[in-house]
Protein backbone atom coordinates (compact mmCIF):
# COMPACT_ATOMS: atom_id res chain seq x y z
CA UNK A 1 0.00 0.00 0.00
CA UNK A 2 1.61 3.27 -0.71
CA UNK A 3 1.14 6.28 1.92
CA UNK A 4 -2.38 7.85 2.01
CA UNK A 5 -1.91 11.86 1.75
CA UNK A 6 -5.17 13.09 1.20
CA UNK A 7 -8.35 12.69 2.69
CA UNK A 8 -9.84 12.14 -0.71
CA UNK A 9 -7.37 9.30 -1.23
CA UNK A 10 -8.69 8.00 2.60
CA UNK A 11 -12.28 8.25 1.45
CA UNK A 12 -11.56 6.20 -1.53
CA UNK A 13 -10.32 3.29 0.46
CA UNK A 14 -12.69 0.84 1.59
CA UNK A 15 -13.83 0.21 4.98
CA UNK A 16 -12.68 -2.76 6.68
CA UNK A 17 -15.28 -5.33 6.80
CA UNK A 18 -16.64 -5.18 10.73
CA UNK A 19 -19.24 -7.73 11.70
CA UNK A 20 -21.83 -6.80 14.19
CA UNK A 21 -22.49 -9.17 16.60
CA UNK A 22 -25.22 -10.04 18.71
CA UNK A 23 -23.50 -11.34 21.82
CA UNK A 24 -20.49 -11.84 23.82
CA UNK A 25 -20.32 -15.59 22.78
CA UNK A 26 -20.22 -14.52 19.21
CA UNK A 27 -16.54 -13.66 17.59
CA UNK A 28 -15.72 -10.86 15.37
CA UNK A 29 -13.51 -11.39 12.44
CA UNK A 30 -9.82 -12.12 12.50
CA UNK A 31 -7.51 -10.27 10.37
CA UNK A 32 -3.62 -10.59 9.81
CA UNK A 33 -2.46 -7.07 10.26
CA UNK A 34 0.35 -5.96 8.32
CA UNK A 35 0.50 -2.51 8.82
CA UNK A 36 -1.60 0.16 10.52
CA UNK A 37 -1.37 4.08 9.91
CA UNK A 38 -3.21 7.61 10.56
CA UNK A 39 -3.64 10.38 8.32
CA UNK A 40 -3.70 13.44 10.34
CA UNK A 41 -6.12 15.66 8.77
CA UNK A 42 -6.65 19.67 9.94
CA UNK A 43 -9.17 20.17 7.25
CA UNK A 44 -11.84 17.37 7.65
CA UNK A 45 -14.75 19.10 8.22
CA UNK A 46 -17.28 17.04 7.60
CA UNK A 47 -16.02 14.53 10.07
CA UNK A 48 -14.74 17.36 12.11
CA UNK A 49 -18.18 18.47 13.13
CA UNK A 50 -19.35 14.64 14.12
CA UNK A 51 -16.19 14.66 16.54
CA UNK A 52 -16.23 18.28 17.60
CA UNK A 53 -12.37 18.42 17.12
CA UNK A 54 -10.02 20.72 15.54
CA UNK A 55 -8.38 17.83 13.61
CA UNK A 56 -8.72 14.24 13.41
CA UNK A 57 -6.26 11.08 12.72
CA UNK A 58 -8.23 8.98 9.71
CA UNK A 59 -7.43 5.41 10.28
CA UNK A 60 -5.75 3.08 8.01
CA UNK A 61 -5.19 -0.67 7.96
CA UNK A 62 -3.25 -3.22 5.57
CA UNK A 63 -4.48 -6.04 5.68
CA UNK A 64 -2.65 -9.38 4.67
CA UNK A 65 -1.56 -12.25 4.17
CA UNK A 66 1.40 -12.03 1.72
CA UNK A 67 0.79 -11.09 -1.30
CA UNK A 68 -2.74 -11.04 -1.44
CA UNK A 69 -2.65 -7.64 1.05
CA UNK A 70 -4.99 -4.39 0.93
CA UNK A 71 -5.60 -1.55 2.39
CA UNK A 72 -8.70 -0.35 4.01
CA UNK A 73 -9.76 2.36 5.80
CA UNK A 74 -11.17 2.11 9.86
CA UNK A 75 -13.82 3.50 11.61
CA UNK A 76 -12.94 7.08 13.18
CA UNK A 77 -13.83 5.69 16.12
CA UNK A 78 -10.69 3.11 16.21
CA UNK A 79 -8.67 6.50 15.41
CA UNK A 80 -7.11 6.03 18.74
CA UNK A 81 -6.57 2.91 18.79
CA UNK A 82 -4.59 3.39 15.11
CA UNK A 83 -2.96 6.11 16.83
CA UNK A 84 -1.61 3.94 19.40
CA UNK A 85 -0.45 1.22 17.54
CA UNK A 86 1.60 3.50 15.25
CA UNK A 87 3.18 5.13 18.38
CA UNK A 88 3.79 1.32 19.98
CA UNK A 89 5.34 -0.12 16.37
CA UNK A 90 7.16 3.46 16.26
CA UNK A 91 9.06 2.69 20.18
CA UNK A 92 9.22 -0.92 19.04
CA UNK A 93 6.90 -2.32 21.98
CA UNK A 94 5.04 -3.98 19.11
CA UNK A 95 5.20 -5.37 15.91
CA UNK A 96 3.58 -6.64 12.88
CA UNK A 97 2.35 -8.70 11.17
CA UNK A 98 -0.50 -9.74 14.42
CA UNK A 99 -3.41 -11.34 13.92
CA UNK A 100 -6.43 -9.15 15.50
CA UNK A 101 -10.36 -9.61 15.88
CA UNK A 102 -12.33 -6.92 15.01
CA UNK A 103 -16.24 -6.81 15.98
CA UNK A 104 -18.84 -4.29 16.63
CA UNK A 105 -20.33 -5.05 20.20
CA UNK A 106 -23.17 -3.41 21.81
CA UNK A 107 -22.74 -0.26 19.30
CA UNK A 108 -18.76 -0.48 20.16
CA UNK A 109 -16.08 -1.16 17.81
CA UNK A 110 -13.13 -3.47 19.31
CA UNK A 111 -9.90 -4.46 18.11
CA UNK A 112 -8.31 -7.00 20.46
CA UNK A 113 -4.98 -8.72 19.69
CA UNK A 114 -5.01 -12.92 19.45
CA UNK A 115 -2.49 -14.06 21.62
Amino acid sequence: MSRILSIAEWESLEVLPIPKLVSENEKGTVYTVLKVGVLFAKNATDYKEKEHKEYLYLPTITVGPGVNKCAFRLPLSLSAWAFDQVALTHSGDIAFPAEVEFGVLNDRVYAEYIL
